[in-house]
């Protein structure tokens, strides 16, 4: 409602009561009208400094969105279950598009599309929490689906239960945070890292509980780790990184460095300067692919050196979790509303027949895209398959897939990553 509605009601209601109060006294006359004035202010002020709430907040006090919307797509080389799928997504998507045009103004979709596509289209299923097909059809060459879905409407990195869909969609990854402060070339650095949280850790892994991650105890692991093994994950090394996730059960590390220094004094006072730099990576344990990277910095003033320092620790802690959290959210939505990318292990396959497994998958494997081949030596072929699901689902779809007269085994599969054995055929 504009303020010029509001306006002329109430201009009337307070003629009307004054018609009365002339019959009055004079001084209850007068108080009572510098009392109604009074409030007249009050509630325009209301309405000045107080706008109508957006329509984002609304929907966030509100319930979720109950939404039908349609899906078609077209049925490609007979591929129906291919086409029911794709069919599926759109409905999902639209459901997901209908809910954000209710939150927001048709100019701000205009002017924001490609915005709103990259962070809140793509995340289609990270917003819905339940859906009901009501109907599906095949009308000549096309698939039609319709479905009633249930959609969890506000950002994917503000709303703590959307967030919590998209955590409990990608199976609840397990988190080790493991940052030392200071110079790690420092003396005594070791000893001092491997029995303490610091600011740095402390701040991250706050962040990441209060967004509903799993956090794993990182001191329980540095009593078993070596502090070679440490170092180089430390300085970068992805790989080293992986093995003491994967150690410590997790599959997902996020590690680096953090360093407060001294800046200097404060010109008239006995107070000190100090400042920080925090450097951070999340890393795949089971692949080494890296999710985020972001950096922070801080600055504070005190008479302790201690104190300023973790103060400004602190600052840079904020700066940074924010950042990183952020990206590993985006990235995790992207994969669990579209394809992502798997590692397949194959032993005992030939090289020859390693091609011919990539066709086979990608021609009758449902959900994969595309299969790059990545390395093949001494029977052991590497690979890496665009697939629209996890490593779970994958790997119930290739056990016992057959290829070149024989088949294939699972033996391990982690989080993105799927081992297997070729054996040949009797």
């Amino acid at each position: 409602m504009k303020l010029s509605d509001m306006r002329i009601p109430f201009r009337k209601r307070i003629r009307a009561e004054d018609s009365v109060l002339t019959h009055r006294t004079p001084h209850r006359t007068t108080a009572r009208l510098e009392h109604r004035a009074a409030t007249a202010v009050l509630l325009l002020a209301t309405f000045i400094l107080v706008p109508a709430m957006p329509a984002r907040a609304q929907a966030a006090a509100g319930a979720d969105k109950v939404i039908t919307a349609e899906g078609i797509a077209a049925i490609e080389k007979g591929d129906i279950p291919g086409a029911r799928d794709r069919a599926l997504d759109d409905a999902l998507r639209k459901a997901v598009e209908q809910a954000v045009g209710t939150l927001i103004e048709s100019e701000t979709m205009v002017q924001n599309y490609k915005v709103l596509s990259d962070s809140i289209y793509s995340q289609t299923k990270g917003f819905v929490r339940t859906y009901n097909i009501v109907s599906e059809k095949q009308e000549g060459p096309l698939y039609q689906v319709t479905v009633a879905a249930t959609v969890a409407v506000g950002d994917v990195q503000s709303d703590l239960q959307s967030l919590g869909l998209l955590i409990q969609r990608m199976r609840k990854p397990r988190v080790i945070v493991m940052i030392p402060e200071d110079n790690v070339h420092d003396s005594g650095w070791w000893s001092h890292w491997a029995g303490n949280i610091g600011m740095v850790e402390a701040e991250m892994i706050k962040a990441l509980k209060a967004r509903e991650f799993t956090v794993m105890d990182a001191l329980t692991v540095r009593k078993s780790i070596d502090k070679e093994a440490a170092l180089k994950a430390l300085e970068g090394d992805a790989a080293a990184a992986g093995r003491i996730a994967l150690q410590a059960g997790a599959e997902v590390l996020i590690t680096g460095q953090a360093v407060a220094q001294p800046a200097g004094n404060i010109a008239g006072s006995q107070m000190h300067s100090y400042q920080a730099s925090v450097t951070a990576r999340a890393v795949k344990a089971d692949t080494g692919e890296i999710l985020a990277t972001a950096s922070g910095s801080g600055r504070a003033a005190h008479l302790n050196s201690t104190a300023g320092g973790n103060e400004a620790l602190k600052q840079a802690a904020g700066m940074l979790s924010g950042d990183l959290i952020r990206q590993i959210t985006t990235q995790w939505a992207k994969e669990a509303s579209g394809t992502r990318i798997l590692a397949l292990s194959v032993s005992g396959i030939s090289k020859d027949l390693v091609d011919d497994l990539a066709v086979e998958m990608k021609a009758t494997v449902r959900g994969v895209t595309e299969v790059f081949q990545r390395e093949y030596a001494d029977g052991v072929a590497r690979l890496d398959v665009d697939f629209k699901g996890d490593a779970e689902l994958l790997s119930k779809s290739l056990r016992g897939f057959a290829v070149g007269g024989g088949k294939l085994e699972i033996s391990a599969t982690t989080a993105n990553k799927i081992d297997a054995r070729f054996v040949p055929g009797s």
